[in-house]
């Protein structure tokens, strides 16, 4: 059959996308049929996906490495672990299968009525989006912002979005932090501590069952409230030189989960160790090279009862702890 290229292109695309996807005609039967060369049908199929045509989606498994997570949980004072299995250091999507196992985790937790802590993050991000596919509705479990607002215009760093999408699939009520995470002083702080909406917000906090954290880097690529120009890279380093390696809410640590870099904790509106410590289950999830030190700093200053990271990321840890 010889056809012509401009007549209904946009028929002609969707024809041969049906016959190469959906009925496995090989690239020269097609080119055979519709009187064209192979290398215009292979043109031909790559705008079809440019054009929507074409969807096409990779079902992936999630598994997990449970050699790993035993020695894990015999090196650490941890609940529990989920370890995704990952074969690729280089794999674009780690934090999407990272985030995907924490909302599988926390489904298995839940009860209803009970309230829910969040941050902002690219790996938080992640479990926010695998969650809201979930029917979880009828547990009605409230969610409330741990941490204050960086000035990025990212979705994956803005607490309000991800808290409102949370609260939403929960079937419960968003609370909301409206502040800054980082203030000029301590002094701010305090007088904000006053205001009733804000108060509200960490009187919610003591309620929590459940807390969903990242593990933060300080270095200069990984620190989002440096990248999104809260700090500037002479304070970032002024961190550094404390000692801090890492922090989970803001709240800096070094490498044997010390506290560190106060004086910088009290210029930030974020909740206090010593209330995230009164929750029960908390969930820590991060992943990466630059996540490592953070992570083993984060378990051994009890920041998590749970964490969830992916096997590359977790022999890492390991070989740094013994």
């Amino acid at each position: 059959m010889q056809v012509k290229l401009d007549a209904n292109r946009d028929d002609l695309l969707a024809y041969v996308a049906e016959l190469y996807y959906d009925l496995k005609w090989t690239q020269e039967d097609i080119a055979k049929e519709i009187g064209v060369t192979r290398s215009m049908v292979s043109r031909m199929l790559t705008e079809a996906r440019e054009k929507k045509f074409v969807e096409i989606t990779v079902h992936r498994p999630l598994s997990y490495d449970i050699h790993l997570m035993e020695q894990f949980k015999k090196l650490f004072d941890i609940e529990d672990v989920k370890i995704v299995r990952q074969s690729f250091a280089t794999d674009q999507r780690r934090r999407e299968r990272v985030g995907w196992a924490a909302a599988n985790l926390l489904e298995t937790m839940l009860i209803p009525n009970a309230v829910l802590g969040l941050v902002w993050g690219t790996t938080v991000a992640n479990f926010v989006n695998y969650l809201t596919k979930k029917d979880l509705r009828s547990y009605a479990v409230d969610v409330v912002q741990l941490v204050g607002a960086i000035a990025s215009r990212d979705f994956t760093y803005c607490g309000m979005e991800l808290v409102r999408a949370t609260a939403h699939t929960l079937g419960g009520h968003p609370y909301y932090l409206n502040s800054p995470f980082y203030l000029e002083n301590a002094e701010m702080v305090d007088n904000l501590m006053k205001n009733k909406i804000v108060n509200e917000t960490f009187q919610m906090m003591g309620k929590c069952r459940y807390a969903l954290v990242g593990v933060g880097s300080l270095s200069n690529e990984l620190a989002s409230f440096y990248l999104s120009g809260d700090i500037t890279v002479e304070e970032l380093e002024s961190i550094r030189q404390t000692g801090a390696i890492g922090s989970v809410c803001g709240l800096h640590f070094d490498i044997q989960g010390n506290p560190e870099a106060t004086a910088f904790s009290e210029k930030t509106v974020t909740i206090s160790k010593k209330n995230l410590e009164r929750i029960p289950i908390r969930i820590g999830m991060a992943c990466g090279q630059g996540k490592v030190k953070p992570i083993l700093g984060a378990l051994r200053g009890k920041y998590l009862t749970h964490l969830v990271t992916d096997s590359i990321t977790a022999e890492e840890v390991l070989k740094l702890a013994i």
